[in-house]
């Protein structure tokens, strides 16, 4: 606690790892993030989100592959809101999203738009 009481430690919830489906309400599995997050608060330390959002394309789960380009765009700004409307007030810091020059510069994540487009759209 001494040590990283102040630093946090990180949490990794990108939707890969809590995202059974595309549907925050009946598809995700926060029981992992829940609990940790739990143990920091009960230990008087941060925790520090890593990451809301992966940047591999083929971490991603099937279900995200055989999504249209539109249901890819609308899964990711769900999957933000969901991670951070749940935990806003709980967690200190969010890191938004890992290594984002591994993907293609154009049609980013399957989504048709480039890089900096679908960024901007998603963390506005």
């Amino acid at each position: 606690k001494e040590l990283f009481g102040y630093a946090g430690m990180y949490a990794f919830g990108s939707m890969p790892y809590v995202a059974l489906g595309p549907d925050p309400q009946i598809d995700y599995f926060w029981d992992d993030i829940d609990a940790t997050l739990n143990w920091f608060e009960n230990n008087g330390m941060e925790l520090h989100y890593n990451s809301v959002m992966a940047d591999f394309g083929d971490d991603f789960p099937q279900w995200y592959q055989d999504l249209s380009p539109e249901s890819k765009l609308s899964a990711l700004e769900n999957h933000v809101r969901a991670v951070v409307s749940r935990y806003n007030g709980r967690i200190s810091i969010f890191k938004l999203l890992n290594e984002p020059l591994d993907d293609p510069v154009d049609n980013y994540l399957g989504t048709t738009l480039s890089r900096s487009e679908l960024i901007k759209r998603i963390f506005k």
